[in-house]
């Protein structure tokens, strides 16, 4: 018998930019996606693609992550904001 859960990916893939196996989520997200920053934990990423440079929130769900982005293109990322968010599945290593 399989046991089939809905827990989010305890770690991050084999990065394909170093090819490190980060322990957390938040590295990972910086280094594969040469982020300013990088904050949370999940393979759901909220990403903010303005002109200061991109930064990136984690979160377990999409639903969580997709919540994240309507409140940034609501209220905006920062003072450069050219409202260039999405939202990314970043679990997989073919991105």
């Amino acid at each position: 018998m399989k046991l089939v859960t809905t827990k989010a990916v305890d770690k991050p893939p084999r990065c394909p930019r170093c090819g490190r196996q980060h322990q957390k989520w938040y590295r990972y997200a910086e280094c594969r996606f040469k982020a300013l920053w990088a904050a949370g934990s999940g393979p759901w990423a909220s990403f903010s693609d303005c002109p200061r440079g991109r930064t990136i929130q984690l979160y377990d769900t999409r639903e969580e992550a997709e919540r994240a982005k309507e409140f940034i293109d609501k209220w905006m990322c920062g003072g450069l904001c050219c409202r260039a968010h999405r939202v990314v599945y970043i679990g997989a290593t073919g991105l």
